[in-house]
């Protein structure tokens, strides 16, 4: 348990500290807007059905798995409006206890550790609710779960085919968001990896819950870097000159200044949603910096709009 808080812990403040970089007139997307994501999360392991499931009329009692903790990281990729590929990796801690259905040789123990990896790939479907920052999150994929049993009568892993499914939220809309799932890993086990007395049996079915939380790091495609990076890299097309009519480059560049925070937000998120390339500052010396950085052609404030020409 202290394990778990002091990676949450660590979490918390990874995620503070990221966001403090991206400085008020950078533009900041929504997490699923960027074109690649880096999730790492912490959580908890919790089997629902036994590994090896003693018959109904066996005097012995069923082999099981304890809960246990959970860790892992995965990639995902936009594929287009909600839709993302994903690629991953969870790990879980947990320790299996040896029932009198089980046949040990050696030290005689009541439990021992074992270790289970599971990679998997999929889509996550993701909407957008309305003009809010918090989206549910659809997981649908599949991979191996691999167990790795401390047993000298196990030798090498044991995997079998998983399905990988959970539900959950996003939140946030700065490069780094807060995410919360939970996921059904749906799988088989054949008690003939392991040193049992049941006779005859065949595959059984062994499903496990991950609750997880963590955080996702995104990334915009077209610079190769975070989101915050990006400003300062644009090219500087003057208003109507570079691409035909009608293209984005012909919308002029804003500056948001000395206004309401929440009506700059306001502003920002819909002039950036019509096709607007959309700064903001809090301070004289930061709008200075911004006109200079990216030569923004329309400053609006509290009191007025102001066309300016680099």
């Amino acid at each position: 348990m202290k394990t778990l808080v002091s990676a949450l812990a660590l979490l918390a403040g990874l995620a503070a500290v990221a966001t403090a970089q991206v400085l008020p007139g950078m533009p900041q997307p929504a997490p699923l807007e960027t074109k690649l994501g880096l999730r790492a999360y912490v959580g908890a392991f919790a089997p629902v059905l036994p590994l090896v499931a003693a018959p109904a009329d066996y005097i012995y009692a069923s082999v099981e798995l304890e809960s246990g903790s959970a860790v892992g990281f995965e990639f995902d990729y936009a594929l287009g409006g909600s839709l993302r590929a994903y690629l991953g990796i969870a790990h879980a801690r947990s320790r299996v206890n040896h029932s009198s259905l089980m046949v040990i040789q050696g030290p005689f123990r009541d439990e021992s550790p074992v270790g289970l990896f599971a990679p998997t790939l999929g889509l996550i479907i993701a909407p957008r609710l309305g003009s809010h920052d918090v989206r549910p999150t659809l997981r649908l994929g599949g991979g191996v779960k691999f167990y790795d049993f401390d047993l000298v009568e196990v030798t090498g892993g044991v995997q079998d085919p998983t399905a990988d499914l959970g539900v959950g939220l996003m939140a946030g809309t700065h490069p780094v968001a807060f995410t919360a799932e939970a996921r059904w890993l749906l799988s088989q086990f054949d008690p003939a990896y392991l040193p049992v007395r049941v006779i005859g049996a065949k595959k059984q079915l062994q499903d496990d819950l991950v609750f997880q939380l963590g955080l996702r790091f995104g990334w915009c495609a077209a610079t190769g870097g975070s989101p915050a990076a990006s400003v300062g890299r644009r090219r500087r097309f003057p208003a109507g000159r570079a691409g035909g009519p009608g293209t984005k480059t012909d919308l002029p560049r804003l500056l948001l200044f000395d206004l309401d925070p929440r009506t700059r937000a306001l502003l920002h998120r819909h002039l950036a949603a019509g096709g607007f390339s959309v700064f903001e500052a809090e301070t004289v010396e930061q709008a200075r910096r911004l006109l200079a950085a990216t030569g923004a052609e329309v400053v609006v404030t509290g009191a007025s709009v102001l066309i300016h020409r680099a």
